[in-house]
């Protein structure tokens, strides 16, 4: 009888997560995702975009890294090819909580990236080729979507420069995304972008594991107390 009282919590867990399913079968199927494999999960942390690198791992041996993609002229990720060069790197930091995806971009030794006027659209974060989530226009007023340069600043030739960017946006999670981030940088004297590979890559921002883990014995503890208060009732009648 113990044994049996011990399945009635996972019961009712199953049951919760069962139904749903069932009463939704007759409904069309959603169209699939992209193909999103776990090394596409960004880590669940947070920042503040204010133009200072010092809050992000940067060391890609470290098992905390923020480290997340390459960046490569034009996007093209072959070394084979002649215009191949890497150029910039991405970190990515997603806020589990609040939904917000904070990004960081550094320009490698030798590159530096364009912040001028006329260049401040050509740093951003995109959804494919069309949906726009920040760019080098948007500000910072401490509410996302905000974007912020690293070091800007002129240099000898009066052309405005930085050495890098931070930016946030809201996205929800559990969703596989076409990320795009794109910037405008200056080496060997000419003007080159540099974005991640084919211009796109897989995101699949999602909760911790610890979360999950939490709210499944915190669902097997109330269906099990539930029970037993109700068993205890019914007994006191």
């Amino acid at each position: 009888m113990k044994k049996l009282l011990f399945l009635v919590p996972v019961i009712i867990l199953v049951a919760m997560l069962v139904m749903p399913g069932i009463a939704m079968a007759t409904k069309p199927p959603p169209p699939p995702p992209p193909t999103c494999g776990p090394c596409d999960q960004p880590k669940c942390g947070t920042a503040i975009v204010d133009g200072d690198k010092g809050e992000w791992v940067l060391d890609e041996s470290a098992a905390d890294t923020d480290f997340f993609a390459n960046m490569f002229n034009a996007g093209e990720p072959d070394p084979t090819k002649p215009n191949y060069a890497l150029l910039s790197k991405l970190y990515v930091k997603y806020d589990c909580d609040d939904g917000v995806l904070y990004v960081l971009v550094l320009a490698e030794p030798g590159v530096l990236i364009l912040a001028g006027t006329a260049l401040e659209e050509e740093s951003f974060v995109k959804l494919g080729n069309d949906t726009k989530l920040v760019d080098g226009t948007y500000g910072n007023d401490g509410t996302p979507p905000d974007f912020q340069w690293i070091n800007q600043r002129d240099n000898a030739d009066g052309r405005s420069i930085a050495d890098g960017w931070e930016a946030s946006m809201r996205l929800s999670p559990n969703q596989c995304y076409d990320l795009n981030v794109h910037t405008q940088v200056w080496v060997d004297g000419e003007s080159k972008t540099s974005a991640v590979a084919n211009r796109g890559i897989p995101l699949a921002p999602t909760p911790e594991v610890s979360t999950v883990i939490l709210l499944t014995l915190g669902v097997l503890a109330l269906g099990g107390f539930v029970w037993m208060a109700r068993r205890k009732h019914a007994e006191a009648v």
